[in-house]
């Protein structure tokens, strides 16, 4: 287990930030700027929810800086996907299962598990569990994070069992 959550720090650590591409697996992606650079809007599709996310980012800082709290990490797709993969072998999202009823229906098995996300970002991992139905608390140390993961989570409030929380740590 501590293997796992070490290969997911390295990844979100040292892998570059997304731009524009498709990658593995079916998850497109494409950027979509608005007028200023400092408000874009970038697709993800979570092809195991058959569901479709526009997520705010933010490329650059009021102060002109670029935006490391505002960017969509190559590995935030990836580690999306691996959740919500229902072959996903660990045990928090085992219980997770999602499977088709008699009809056909995609559903959820009761019975949620707690994810706490570290260095969330903009928050698409925590988005792709909270789907799941996790009790998720998305955390970051950065104020712009947690601004635009209140912006994410808050456009798909509806479409949560519960909704995730986020949390600043110093």
């Amino acid at each position: 287990m501590i293997l796992w959550w070490t290969l997911i720090f390295v990844a979100l650590t040292f892998i570059p930030p997304v731009t524009s591409y498709t990658i593995l697996g079916g998850i497109d992606q494409e950027k979509k700027d608005d007028a200023e650079s400092e408000n874009s809007f970038v697709t993800e599709k979570l092809r195991h929810l058959q569901k479709q996310v526009e997520l705010r980012i933010q490329s650059h800082e009021p102060s002109g800086r670029v935006s490391m709290a505002g960017t969509l990490w190559e590995a935030s797709p990836l580690l999306a996907d691996y959740i919500t993969n229902p072959a996903c072998p660990l045990e928090a999202f085992q219980r997770m299962r999602i499977h088709d009823d008699d009809d056909g229906n995609v559903r959820l098995q009761p019975q949620p598990s707690t994810v706490v996300e570290l260095g969330s970002g903009v928050g698409l991992a925590s988005l792709a569990a909270a789907f799941l139905g996790c009790r998720v608390f998305a955390t970051d140390g950065s104020p712009s994070s947690i601004r635009l993961m209140n912006e994410n989570f808050e456009k798909y409030a509806p479409d949560f069992p519960m909704p995730p929380r986020t949390l600043r740590l110093d």
